[in-house]
Protein backbone atom coordinates (compact mmCIF):
# COMPACT_ATOMS: atom_id res chain seq x y z
CA UNK A 1 0.00 0.00 0.00
CA UNK A 2 1.21 3.53 -0.73
CA UNK A 3 0.90 6.39 1.66
CA UNK A 4 1.36 9.88 1.09
CA UNK A 5 0.59 13.20 3.54
CA UNK A 6 -0.61 10.33 5.62
CA UNK A 7 -3.97 9.20 3.80
CA UNK A 8 -3.52 5.77 1.65
CA UNK A 9 -3.35 6.13 -2.38
CA UNK A 10 -4.23 3.18 -4.34
CA UNK A 11 -2.93 2.77 -7.63
CA UNK A 12 -4.33 -0.36 -10.23
CA UNK A 13 -1.86 -2.63 -10.79
CA UNK A 14 -0.22 -3.10 -14.27
CA UNK A 15 -0.69 -5.22 -16.72
CA UNK A 16 2.23 -7.91 -17.18
CA UNK A 17 3.08 -10.29 -19.68
CA UNK A 18 5.79 -11.86 -20.03
CA UNK A 19 8.10 -13.17 -22.51
CA UNK A 20 9.59 -17.35 -20.74
CA UNK A 21 8.52 -19.16 -23.59
CA UNK A 22 10.55 -22.40 -23.87
CA UNK A 23 10.11 -25.58 -25.64
CA UNK A 24 11.78 -27.47 -23.07
CA UNK A 25 10.51 -28.19 -19.95
CA UNK A 26 13.62 -26.34 -18.22
CA UNK A 27 12.81 -22.61 -17.52
CA UNK A 28 15.46 -20.73 -19.02
CA UNK A 29 17.59 -18.43 -16.18
CA UNK A 30 16.50 -15.29 -18.01
CA UNK A 31 12.97 -14.66 -18.07
CA UNK A 32 11.92 -10.76 -18.80
CA UNK A 33 8.70 -9.52 -17.93
CA UNK A 34 7.10 -6.08 -19.59
CA UNK A 35 4.90 -3.95 -17.05
CA UNK A 36 2.28 -1.67 -19.08
CA UNK A 37 1.06 1.09 -17.06
CA UNK A 38 -3.52 0.60 -17.61
CA UNK A 39 -4.08 4.16 -18.78
CA UNK A 40 -1.34 3.65 -21.73
CA UNK A 41 -3.08 2.14 -24.71
CA UNK A 42 -1.34 -0.74 -26.05
CA UNK A 43 -2.34 -0.94 -29.92
CA UNK A 44 -1.04 -4.45 -30.03
CA UNK A 45 -0.59 -6.75 -27.25
CA UNK A 46 3.20 -7.17 -26.46
CA UNK A 47 4.70 -10.35 -28.34
CA UNK A 48 7.94 -12.01 -28.28
CA UNK A 49 10.63 -11.61 -31.25
CA UNK A 50 13.35 -14.09 -29.69
CA UNK A 51 15.90 -14.78 -32.34
CA UNK A 52 19.42 -16.60 -31.57
CA UNK A 53 18.71 -17.22 -27.81
CA UNK A 54 18.60 -13.10 -27.05
CA UNK A 55 15.11 -12.37 -25.87
CA UNK A 56 13.12 -9.59 -27.42
CA UNK A 57 9.83 -8.04 -26.48
CA UNK A 58 8.31 -5.62 -28.73
CA UNK A 59 5.28 -3.24 -27.58
CA UNK A 60 3.22 -0.70 -29.56
CA UNK A 61 1.88 2.15 -27.81
CA UNK A 62 -0.54 4.75 -28.99
CA UNK A 63 0.62 7.72 -26.32
CA UNK A 64 2.44 9.85 -25.83
CA UNK A 65 3.12 9.74 -30.03
CA UNK A 66 1.08 7.41 -32.17
CA UNK A 67 2.64 3.84 -33.08
CA UNK A 68 5.67 4.09 -30.72
CA UNK A 69 7.30 0.62 -30.57
CA UNK A 70 8.86 0.33 -27.45
CA UNK A 71 11.02 -3.34 -27.60
CA UNK A 72 13.06 -4.71 -25.03
CA UNK A 73 16.26 -7.03 -25.34
CA UNK A 74 18.03 -8.98 -23.14
CA UNK A 75 21.34 -10.65 -23.79
CA UNK A 76 22.99 -13.04 -21.76
CA UNK A 77 27.09 -13.29 -22.13
CA UNK A 78 26.81 -17.39 -22.59
CA UNK A 79 25.45 -16.13 -25.85
CA UNK A 80 27.90 -15.11 -28.92
CA UNK A 81 27.93 -11.58 -29.55
CA UNK A 82 27.23 -12.48 -33.43
CA UNK A 83 23.94 -13.97 -32.05
CA UNK A 84 22.86 -10.73 -30.33
CA UNK A 85 23.93 -8.53 -33.74
CA UNK A 86 22.32 -11.19 -35.90
CA UNK A 87 19.43 -11.01 -33.46
CA UNK A 88 19.38 -7.27 -34.07
CA UNK A 89 19.62 -7.36 -37.94
CA UNK A 90 16.94 -9.96 -38.18
CA UNK A 91 14.77 -7.65 -35.95
CA UNK A 92 15.60 -4.65 -37.48
CA UNK A 93 14.93 -6.17 -41.05
CA UNK A 94 12.08 -7.46 -39.76
CA UNK A 95 9.98 -5.82 -37.62
CA UNK A 96 11.43 -2.04 -37.47
CA UNK A 97 11.62 -1.24 -41.27
CA UNK A 98 8.10 -0.06 -42.05
CA UNK A 99 7.31 4.00 -42.17
CA UNK A 100 5.03 4.38 -40.13
CA UNK A 101 7.27 3.52 -37.65
CA UNK A 102 8.23 6.73 -36.10
CA UNK A 103 9.48 6.64 -33.14
CA UNK A 104 11.41 3.22 -31.68
CA UNK A 105 12.46 3.07 -27.91
CA UNK A 106 15.36 0.64 -27.73
CA UNK A 107 15.77 -0.66 -24.23
CA UNK A 108 18.10 -3.74 -23.00
CA UNK A 109 20.06 -5.39 -20.59
CA UNK A 110 22.99 -6.15 -23.26
CA UNK A 111 25.71 -6.96 -19.95
CA UNK A 112 27.90 -4.66 -22.16
CA UNK A 113 29.60 -2.26 -20.16
CA UNK A 114 29.31 0.78 -23.08
CA UNK A 115 31.92 2.89 -21.13
CA UNK A 116 34.38 0.16 -21.04
CA UNK A 117 36.18 -1.17 -24.41
CA UNK A 118 35.50 -4.60 -25.31
CA UNK A 119 35.39 -6.45 -28.55
CA UNK A 120 31.36 -7.02 -27.18
CA UNK A 121 31.42 -3.04 -26.86
CA UNK A 122 32.90 -1.98 -30.20
CA UNK A 123 30.60 -4.87 -32.04
CA UNK A 124 27.12 -3.42 -30.47
CA UNK A 125 28.36 0.29 -30.40
CA UNK A 126 29.25 -0.41 -34.63
CA UNK A 127 26.19 -2.16 -35.15
CA UNK A 128 24.11 0.17 -33.72
CA UNK A 129 25.66 4.04 -34.17
CA UNK A 130 27.63 3.33 -37.39
CA UNK A 131 25.45 0.87 -38.83
CA UNK A 132 21.84 1.82 -38.11
CA UNK A 133 22.34 5.78 -37.12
Amino acid sequence: MLYHLGQKVSLPPPTLYRNDFSQSNIRPCYETAVYIKNDLNCTEIPYRFNVNNVEITVTVLSHPVPNIHVVGIYWSKTVRISQLIEALTHLHKSVLTEPTIPTMLLLGDFNINLMQETTEQKALKAFLITNRG
